[in-house]
């Protein structure tokens, strides 16, 4: 029904001047754990933990050069994130997880890669919160990466039914996104030049999917294989990819559009191989382009 509305409000003569605001930050505020209480009596990653926190807290110093300040901001994202990996209590856990999506963000080192993996660990903490999705779905969006935000929060709608705030969020990313819709296509309009919209096929006949074109439905999807004990086997993240499905239900084209670069050279291999149940148009089989996203966890060692 909202996509519905998106795309009524697309076509409107007089779209507003600028898109409704997006929601704030949804990251919560950051505070520190209790290190004198916690090292009195350890658990495994409790030592990890401070240290990290203690790192992180000293690159605050006014008087550390850009470069020596990166690497600490670097090292305290890799001793949090080993400290996730072994903490038993759920709440240290996820204060980890979230320090390190802080120090991934675009104020410190600025790698969405990461601060996007840090994320979605965090969704089986909080199960029925929207929470950790919704973020990943922000991240996207700033760097273009509309259709998969659009999955994400979508995915964040089905595995959290319950929780508010994902609706609110739904609403205001299809009002942008008939805002822009609607800028488009009055451009298009005057000028007679633009992309194609949703369910028009471009110069090579390919289809966007969106719209009343639905994106076809996956048969095989063989995961990214990779050898244990490489460095790619402790790597995990989201790729991100432009695909391209001809009219047989076989890809016939990929491209990275976020890259994850120990992990690549195995999405695009498996991406590949995929399969899918051809989408149509009026009955007809017809070829499209769709962006999807790989997530990837590490191999158990």
């Amino acid at each position: 029904m909202i996509l519905v509305l998106a795309l009524m409000l697309a076509g409107a003569p007089s779209p507003p001047a600028a898109p409704p605001a997006p929601p704030q930050s949804t990251a919560p505020p950051l505070i520190g754990p209790d290190c004198q209480k916690l090292l009195a009596s350890p658990s495994p990653g409790v030592g990890q933990l401070c240290q990290a926190e203690s790192g992180m807290r000293a690159t605050d110093s006014a008087t550390l050069d850009p470069d020596e300040r990166r690497r600490r901001l670097a090292a305290s994202a890799a001793t949090f994130d080993a400290a996730s990996a072994v903490l038993q209590d759920p709440a240290l856990k996820l204060y980890a997880l979230e320090a390190v999506a802080r120090l991934y963000d675009d104020g410190h080192l600025a790698e969405p890669a990461g601060m996007e993996q840090a994320l979605r660990a965090m969704v089986p903490l909080m199960p029925g919160n929207s929470t950790p999705l919704r973020r990943v779905a922000q991240l996207q969006e700033a760097m273009g990466l509309v259709d998969a935000a659009e999955n994400t929060l979508l995915d964040a709608r089905q595995q959290a039914p319950g929780d508010v705030e994902i609706y609110r969020t739904l609403s205001h990313f299809y009002a942008r996104r008939a805002v822009q819709i609607a800028a488009e296509t009055a451009r298009v309009d005057r000028d007679g030049v633009g992309a194609p919209r949703p369910g028009e096929p471009d110069a090579d006949g390919y289809y966007r999917v969106g719209g009343t074109l639905s994106a076809p439905a996956p048969v095989s999807t063989p995961a990214p294989q990779r050898i244990r004990g490489t460095a790619a086997s402790a790597a995990a993240g989201s790729v991100v990819l432009e695909v391209r499905v001809d009219e047989w239900g076989a890809v016939s084209a990929a491209r990275i559009v976020q890259s994850v670069p120990m992990l690549d050279d195995a999405v695009l291999a498996a991406v590949r191989r995929w399969r899918y149940t051809p989408s149509t148009v009026e009955d007809r089989a017809v070829p499209v382009k769709m962006m999807v996203v790989v997530n990837v966890p590490a191999l158990p060692r």
